[in-house]
């Protein structure tokens, strides 16, 4: 069954990948920039921008990097991304009720 045309469908696709490298983009820049910024000038107060702008590229090599080793940690696992992400989602619901059962009021 065809959907699209192929000239229309290389355009969704092309859009897709590029939606999807603006927010890795993103992802990187704002790691890279909390890092530098926040805890590297914190720590090295006299830093140059030229130490500034090397230390933030090396985040962002490590950043990228982590994320391609997460993709192999969520294929190892054998229930799959799908029931890892529903478990940390259950998990993360379920501490939202019971924060929202200890902040309910009842009102007569």
């Amino acid at each position: 069954m065809k959907v699209l045309p192929t000239p229309a469908l290389g355009l969704v696709v092309a859009a897709m990948l590029a939606a999807l490298m603006s927010s890795l983009a993103s992802i990187f820049n704002s790691t890279s920039t909390l890092f530098t910024m926040d805890i590297w000038r914190h720590f090295q107060p006299g830093a140059s921008e030229k130490e500034l702008v090397f230390v933030g590229k090396i985040v962002t090599v490590f950043v990228a990097a982590v994320g391609m080793l997460w993709v192999f940690v969520l294929d190892s696992i054998a229930t799959g991304l799908y029931i890892y992400t529903h478990k940390v989602m259950t998990c993360t619901n379920s501490i939202a009720r019971a924060r929202a059962r200890t902040h309910t009021h009842t009102y007569l």
